[in-house]
């Protein structure tokens, strides 16, 4: 599996998916973003550390918050992880013909008019 070969889980790769547009954020931030609760989100938290994907640091102005931010190594993650899913986009819609190509966007679209 994609996610499998940087030794990450779910909750990590979620929090991966998650930085490129929000951070830095706080560890708040992401439980709201990645639909995780604080324990999942701390424990990878400390595993994307382990891995040296992210830093996690201490506020400045409000010593009780963290602050996350993805890692030189993280971004450089992030973007492998983005291409290898495109290609595997690509290899599946090239397997399907017009009419499906059609209909898988139409019920996506949905999904997203439902969020």
């Amino acid at each position: 599996m994609i996610m499998e070969s940087a030794g990450m889980q779910v909750p990590e790769w979620r929090i991966m998916m998650a930085l490129p547009r929000h951070q830095p954020c706080s560890s708040h931030d992401l439980c709201v973003l990645t639909a995780m609760d604080a324990a999942r989100v701390s424990r990878a938290q400390r595993r994307l550390e382990d891995l040296e994907m992210i830093s996690v640091v201490r506020d400045s102005c409000d010593r009780r918050r963290l602050v996350v931010k993805l890692s030189d190594k993280g971004l450089a993650e992030v973007a492998r992880l983005k291409f290898v899913a495109r290609e595997i986009e690509t290899t599946l819609l090239d397997e399907l013909g017009p009419e499906d190509r059609a209909n898988l966007k139409t019920t996506i679209g949905g999904l997203y008019d439902r969020l």
